[in-house]
């Protein structure tokens, strides 16, 4: 059971229209760090440190092995990420950008768009590829890894992995994935500080495949998740309660979890840390 209650998983933003700044710059005071998973074991835990700007830029497990860091460039847009991988090695991730604040490139790899299908796309329609759908607020919808081979039966479509998320009035509603869904989220009216300190990285890590290291519920709705439903055949869904601080923004959230809507267990899930705050 404690399976579903430390699944993390990433939701998807991409790039507006508009060549804006990404930036903390409303939010008084910015963030510093915050701990996900406070109770559970150091590997499981995520810590996110956030630069002076106010933005993400490195996440850890509870033991400081680093996991991801982002570097920006002087309009708050991510120029580069490195994943650290299991294994001991890096893996770096590049990216460029169009006049309109659109990523241009991955890794040296254009973002094209296909007028037919409608969609972009990294690599070649004829072998492989990832699709990407983009709802009228340029939130990433849809995400598809997958390709084609041809053997002397003919062309055959295979897919490797296909993601889809809604969005209501910015706030996430909806998420499946190949390991997982959510059926529902519930908000407060309140600010989520993580948005804009966490915006720009999801937009480029978005286009590639280390999506599976955020809690995105958390981080990409603009106001706070107080309730978060999983698929009915499980029959269990979490509950969030904040403490806030005299700014109105949350330095604490508790899971309640249910299973047939009775209370299973309480635990302390999140810790924020704000600019003057003494960390851990």
């Amino acid at each position: 059971m404690k399976k579903f209650v430390f699944f993390i998983f990433m939701a998807f933003t991409f790039i507006s229209c508009s060549d804006e700044n990404e930036s903390t710059e409303n939010q008084t005071p910015r963030l510093q760090k915050v701990i996900f998973n406070v109770g559970a074991s150091n590997d499981i835990q995520r810590h996110w440190v956030f630069n002076e700007l106010g933005l993400l830029s490195q996440i850890t497990n509870g033991n400081d092995l680093v996991l991801q860091t982002f570097s920006y460039n002087s309009n708050g847009k991510v120029v580069n990420a490195t994943i650290h991988n299991s294994n001991g090695t890096n893996t770096n991730l590049s990216f460029t950008y169009n006049l309109d604040g659109s990523i241009a490139n991955l890794n040296n790899s254009p973002l094209n768009f296909d007028n037919v299908l409608n969609v972009y796309y990294t690599g070649d329609l004829n072998s492989s590829y990832t699709l990407f759908k983009f709802n009228n607020d340029n939130l990433l919808i849809y995400r598809k890894s997958g390709g084609v081979e041809i053997d002397e039966t003919g062309t055959i479509p295979y897919t490797n992995s296909e993601d889809y998320t809604s969005y209501n009035s910015n706030n996430l509603a909806f998420q499946s994935f190949y390991n997982g869904s959510f059926h529902g989220f519930e908000h407060d009216t309140k600010v989520n500080p993580l948005r804009d300190a966490t915006l720009a990285a999801f937009k480029a890590i978005a286009l590639t495949r280390f999506n599976h290291d955020w809690p995105n519920s958390f981080a990409i709705s603009k106001n706070n998740v107080v309730r978060k439903n999983y698929a009915s055949e499980y029959y269990i869904h979490e509950e969030y309660e904040y403490v806030f601080n005299s700014n109105d923004l949350p330095v604490s959230a508790t899971l309640h979890f249910y299973k047939n809507n009775n209370l299973e267990f309480s635990t302390l899930k999140t810790l924020y840390y704000y600019e003057g705050d003494v960390l851990p």
